[in-house]
């Protein structure tokens, strides 16, 4: 992990709908959107943990929804509130 450079994508704001999605305020002035089923990772308590994407939307400007492998209700995202998404 330590070779690895990962750039900030932004700061998960809210939770998105129903299915476990989430709301990124896009920090980054250069972001494109994350492939499916390639990871982005959120840093957890200083470390940064790799989810993959299992949906992505970024029409452009500064917010981003994204959804992930294996978490597909609310609740089980909400934990993620204010935490900061990079990718590689």
């Amino acid at each position: 992990m330590n070779d690895r450079q990962l750039v900030t994508i932004g700061i998960i704001v809210k939770t998105y709908g129903f299915e476990g999605a989430v709301t990124v305020k896009v920090t980054a002035g250069d972001t494109t959107e994350p492939k499916i089923n390639e990871p982005v990772f959120i840093v957890i308590d200083g470390i940064p943990v790799p989810f993959f994407i299992r949906d992505c939307y970024y029409p452009g400007g500064d917010t981003m929804t994204m959804a992930f492998d294996d978490y597909l209700t609310t609740e089980s995202v909400l934990m993620f509130k204010g935490c900061e998404v990079k990718h590689e």
